[in-house]
Parts: structure tokens; C-alpha cells; sequence
């Protein structure tokens, strides 16, 4: 276009407005990489949010960070949920109900002495989690707390079903 044909308008115009699209797509790709960065610095810290509200981000992202399940929690998870399947069908009187209650209190012992939050420094965790039982049994030992709580005698003074919410939601099972 030469100078010749440029009329006044074209001389006076302002800019355009517009942002480009590949400007548009850089500043896009900086907040997502602010975004991850930031995740990725927190994560660890704010694990158990994640955990609690976002599981399946912690089931993807534990094995990016390295962070390997505990086997002993693990299996203590495994035998709340095979006493949770039993119930409905055996009651807590039947004797597969009273092995897995005998287990988890065994379990529960177990996880207090090993204490397997240390590796991840979770302390406040293990001790939030140890007054709640506590406070929900109404003993002063964390050990005779779990013992009372799986035994036959303090589920059935209570409501079974309400027991295990309390343990999955406060105990985040």
C-alpha cells in the first residue's frame, strides 16, 4: 500500500484494540504454568485437603512426588471396608464379623506403636486423629479407645453405620 492511496481516516485511526491471539495463548500458558507451580509447592503441605476433598488428584499426582502408599494403613483401610461389606449381611454377632473386629483392634494397636505418620511428618495428623477417637470413645488411652471402638459390645450399644461415618469422615478413611 503506498502513501498515495492512505486517506485521513486511515491516518488518524487508533490502533486496534485487539490483543493477538498468540499473546492471548502466551499469558494463557503463564497462568497454567503459575497454576501448576503453585500446586506443585503446595501439595505436599496441603495433601490432606487434597485428600479429603480431590482424592482422585491424589491417587494421580502421589506417584509423581514420589509418595508411596503405607502398607499397614493401607490394610487397616482394606479391613474397615470388608467389615463395612459384612455387616449388612452377617451382623455384628457372626464370627467373620468378630474375626475383622479382632483384627482391627490388633491393626489399631499396631498403628499406634509403629506410628507410620512419622515418615511423612504428619504428627498433628496421627494426634487429631488419636483425640477424636478418644473423645468419641470417652477414654483417656488413645490404644483402649480403639480397642473399645472395635470391640462387639460398644457397636452394638451403638449405631453401627454412624460409627463408621465417624471414621470415614473425621478419621478420613
Amino acid at each position: 500500500m503506498s502513501n498515495a492511496n492512505l486517506t485521513n481516516k486511515d491516518i488518524n485511526s487508533p490502533p486496534s484494540n485487539q490483543v493477538p491471539l498468540w499473546a492471548k495463548a502466551i499469558a494463557l500458558l503463564a497462568l497454567l504454568n503459575l497454576t501448576l507451580g503453585l500446586f506443585n509447592i503446595s501439595y505436599v503441605r496441603l495433601r490432606d485437603i487434597y485428600f479429603r476433598y480431590l482424592p482422585a488428584i491424589v491417587r494421580t499426582y502421589d506417584p509423581i512426588k514420589g509418595i508411596e502408599p503405607n502398607t499397614q494403613t493401607d490394610k487397616y483401610v482394606v479391613t474397615v471396608n470388608q467389615l463395612v461389606a459384612k455387616l449388612p449381611e452377617k451382623g455384628l454377632l457372626d464370627q467373620t464379623t468378630k474375626d475383622l473386629l479382632a483384627s482391627l483392634r490388633s491393626q489399631s494397636v499396631a498403628l499406634i506403636e509403629d506410628d507410620p505418620f512419622i515418615a511423612g511428618n504428619k504428627f498433628a495428623t496421627f494426634a487429631k486423629i488419636q483425640r477424636r477417637m478418644r473423645e468419641r470413645v470417652g477414654v483417656e488411652s488413645t490404644k483402649e479407645a480403639f480397642l473399645t471402638f472395635w470391640s462387639v459390645d460398644y457397636l452394638m450399644s451403638k449405631n453401627v453405620i454412624q460409627e463408621i461415618n465417624f471414621l470415614r469422615i473425621k478419621l478420613v478413611l
